[in-house]
């Protein structure tokens, strides 16, 4: 199959095959019940609450406290990709938690039109309003404590749209450091309450630290999914579009009564290593069954338009890590690097032979890196880091 076709089986949420395959699939679809493995492992139950965004789409938003129960030196911020939800950080809900040293407050979300959140209108189905939604979120959670940012794919978007729209928010500004905040008291109200009576005029707490997980910060057409597929003059993309607007329901039957025959091009566009556990492949199929087809649709046009190269320099004030893997069809290696390139003092890391959905296929290596990340991100907050923007040392690589 050519990568064109793979692209546009991703791209657009594999609908391409589901609305050709939809006769095949009814009889097929019957089968594979009785024969689907166990999906991994439920989540354990967490404290979870509903966060407005500011054109009132529900949120639903999870908190996980040190495993420890002691006071959390960071809070971490998980923003998950396109046709995903937060179940995307799985194994990362599990490790980051249990760490000592800093303790970690860990909070996921769904994005809108995603998981258990509200659906957005297509006009809102914008990175633009992706970063204002993190914002809100960030204003419940996250009023006056030091906070991390990690973003795949979209989620990376969506913190560069953040970016874009509040610099002030990463680092400090006004003395070019990553700035200092105390360690975060115990909490005596519920986030459920802080949810519901959060003012909308409070700030957020700085952003000390940004993660970027197999991202890009533009020109997806140029590196990875070809621009055509993006577009919203694609007559695919258009069609889809106009069909989900037409006859939804119609459009979403065939997406769920076909949706196993991607299994095979989820597991090649998502993971590198075609070995991988087939768990892992049906909880990525199972997060993009469980989007709309219509959500699909409307956040291709943001995704084909997103060039936020300069909203990058925000980031510049805080610690950054970037991670991609070098087998990633969806957004290759090379758009790590030309990220990396705009942040002399990032740290780059290469995993070999992973794809799209690294931190999920290579987890311990993935967390690792993370950890250590969120040490130096501590570290900051308690002893400031002058940040040199005219450093041009470049970016540091390791290879895994």
């Amino acid at each position: 199959m050519k990568p064109v076709w793979r692209a546009i089986s991703l791209a657009a949420g594999v609908a391409g095959a589901t609305l050709l395959g939809t006769a095949v699939g009814i009889a097929a679809r019957r089968s594979l019940r009785a024969q689907r493995r166990h999906p991994i492992a439920e989540e354990p139950p967490a404290r979870e609450f509903t966060v407005s965004a500011d054109d009132g789409v529900p949120l639903s938003v999870e908190e996980i406290a040190p495993t420890d129960g002691g006071s959390p030196d960071l809070t971490v911020v998980l923003v998950h990709g396109y046709t995903l939800d937060r179940r995307s950080w799985i194994f990362q809900r599990e490790s980051l938690p249990r760490l000592a040293d800093p303790r970690v407050r860990l909070v996921r979300y769904d994005q809108r039109g995603h998981g258990r959140s509200g659906r957005s209108t297509r006009a809102h189905s914008t990175l633009d309003q992706l970063g204002r939604d993190l914002d809100a979120v960030l204003r419940v959670v996250a009023p006056d404590e030091p906070v991390v940012l990690v973003g795949h794919s979209m989620g990376g978007m969506t913190i560069m749209a953040l970016a874009e729209h509040r610099p002030e928010l990463f680092g400090d500004p006004s003395r070019g450091t990553a700035g200092t905040l105390p360690r975060a008291p115990a909490r005596a109200t519920s986030l459920e309450a802080q949810a519901r009576n959060q003012p909308r005029t409070i700030g957020a707490a700085p952003v000390l630290g940004v993660a970027l997980v197999g991202t890009s910060a533009g020109e997806i057409g140029r590196r990875g999914l070809p621009r055509p597929v993006l577009s919203r003059y694609n007559p695919f993309t258009l069609g889809l579009a106009k069909l989900t607007g037409w006859q939804p329901g119609l459009v979403e039957r065939a997406h769920r009564m076909t949706g196993h025959l991607t299994w095979g091009a989820v597991r090649a566009l998502s993971f590198g290593d075609r070995k991988i556990d087939p768990e892992r492949v049906d909880l990525v199929h199972q997060m993009i069954e469980g989007t709309s087809v219509q959500a699909i649709s409307d956040f291709l046009a943001t995704l084909a338009t997103h060039h936020r190269y300069r909203a990058l320099a925000a980031l510049r004030r805080c610690e950054v890590l970037v991670i991609g893997g070098d087998a990633d069809q969806i957004t290759t290696f090379s758009h790590s690097e030309a990220i990396a390139a705009e942040l002399p003092d990032s740290q780059l890391v290469r995993v070999p032979g992973a794809g799209h959905m690294v931190a999920m296929e290579r987890p311990e290596l993935v967390d690792g890196y993370l950890a250590a990340f969120l040490t130096r991100c501590a570290a900051a907050n308690r002893q400031p880091r002058e940040w040199r923007a005219d450093d041009d040392t470049g970016s540091t690589e390791r290879g895994a």
